[in-house]
């Protein structure tokens, strides 16, 4: 080689973290090379280099090992970086970093491919929405003065989690009026439980016996009438068996989550009177929107419930969101000639915003099934598309792939698997090692 080979590594390494922004480490991957491309069979002669040039490389035939880089010479780039452009569809060398932190430090990033299906036919508008059976606006009961406000926007909450604390005078009437009828019922039911003893004794008669039992019969209904109207304040079960045994007309009441998700509004502060009939807390399951769709009605024939659908949004480049259209409008509208689908799609990763506007296409129930990443990972040697996937932190892989349709800043891939770590930040810089090691003598040339 014509420059030292050490040297040459230590002008990687500052090459590399100028480049450098710290973003999240990279991921590992494994990757079967049973099948590794036997393309080299060259024999290493001494031909006499200073020691000091490419030092640490046994090139003996009887090896065939770079302890440089700790792996045979025939599958490395560095060394071989003449016969990258010998590798067939979907097979590749591998590439090692003199250090395992310089990835990190470069800011290399990786990811899985996705899968999405190839399209054909138009593209659809569409406006991502929360979904209205997962969304509730939370009121109080009653008129009340807040005490307690246990929230705030973004806070994630479970099912049955305190939201609000509210003091509601009204509340202490209602529970008087509960415990009393509690009271009248067991009043009530002694009352008939005698009658009924003394009509069987021939002592009292059959119609103070039936006027006995319809007073029981009422004061049971006026019980649940009132327990009902305390659960309907938010009381639950629990709350109101301690109020029998308790006897306490506490005004205080705590709202809570109907549903597991997100608080997206908080409208109200702790010391401030509320009515019952403005929202105070907006809370919306998140794991799940909707897609409102703009489709013309030249396209209805294509429309139908269960449709899948694929949606990709310019402000998440690389991400593609599906889901199944589950309504379709049924009236055109008469300016745009427009008719408004609905779908719901996964959102579980919580990317998506409500607001959002997107490209929405159907998926054709025969289409194929392909991987997709992001447009940025695929690099281009010599006219030739390659992708780098990550195997270790300092031991990547160059591989041959085929590059298909592109949407957005999606393209589809032919020569990767679904769970190969592909780097799709800062892959140049892998690029720039191949590059150099190119332009220099290989290992092959010794």
């Amino acid at each position: 080689m014509t420059k030292n080979w050490k040297n040459s590594l230590a002008l990687t390494a500052i090459t590399l973290l100028s480049v450098g922004m710290m973003t999240s480490p990279i991921q590992s991957a494994t990757h079967d090379h049973a099948h590794e491309q036997e393309h080299v069979e060259t024999t290493h002669d001494d031909h006499g280099h200073e020691a000091d040039e490419h030092e640490g490389h046994n090139h003996g035939s009887a090896t065939d090992y770079c302890p440089e880089h700790q792996m045979r010479e025939k599958v490395d780039a560095l060394c071989q970086a003449g016969h990258i452009g010998d590798l067939p569809l979907g097979q590749g060398m591998m590439v090692r970093l003199y250090d395992e932190n310089v990835a990190a430090k470069t800011g290399i990033v990786t990811a899985r491919p996705q899968p999405i299906h190839s399209l054909g036919g138009e593209t659809f508008l569409g406006q991502v929405a929360l979904n209205r059976n997962r969304l509730a606006k939370i009121t109080s009961p009653a008129p009340g003065l807040v005490t307690t406000v246990h929230v705030q926007p973004g806070t994630q909450v479970s099912q049955g989690q305190a939201l609000l604390t509210v003091d509601i005078p009204q509340l202490a009437t209602l529970k008087s009026d509960y415990l009393a009828a509690q009271a009248r019922v067991e009043q009530s039911r002694t009352h008939y439980e005698r009658e009924q003893l003394l009509l069987e004794k021939g002592i009292t008669s059959k119609h103070e016996f039936q006027q006995a039992r319809s007073l029981a019969l009422q004061a049971g209904s006026d019980a649940d009438r009132y327990h009902q109207q305390l659960l309907n304040t938010g009381l639950t079960s629990d709350e109101i068996n301690q109020l029998m045994e308790q006897r306490h007309t506490e005004t205080r009441i705590t709202l809570r989550a109907p549903f597991a998700g997100t608080v997206t509004d908080v409208a109200t502060a702790q010391g401030e009177r509320i009515s019952d009939q403005t929202a105070v807390i907006t809370l919306a399951n998140l794991d799940t929107l909707w897609l409102e769709v703009a489709v013309p009605e030249t396209q209805l024939q294509h429309l139908h419930a269960g449709a899948p659908v694929q949606a990709r949004f310019a402000a998440l480049p690389g991400r593609v969101f599906t889901g199944k259209l589950f309504f379709l409008g049924t009236q055109i509208d008469p300016r745009s000639r427009m008719l408004t689908a609905l779908a719901e799609i996964d959102n579980t990763t919580h990317l998506l915003k409500a607001g959002l506007y997107g490209d929405v296409a159907l998926v054709a129930e025969e289409s194929e099934q392909e991987l997709a990443i992001d447009a940025n990972a695929v690099q281009m040697l010599n006219n030739t598309p390659y992708v780098f996937i990550a195997h270790e932190d300092d031991l990547f892989e160059i591989r041959r792939v085929e590059i298909g349709t592109r949407t957005n800043h999606l393209v589809a891939v032919t020569g990767i698997n679904a769970d190969d770590a592909i780097v799709v930040q800062q892959g140049y810089a892998l690029k720039s090692e191949v590059l150099k090691a190119s332009l220099g003598a290989s290992c092959a040339d010794h």
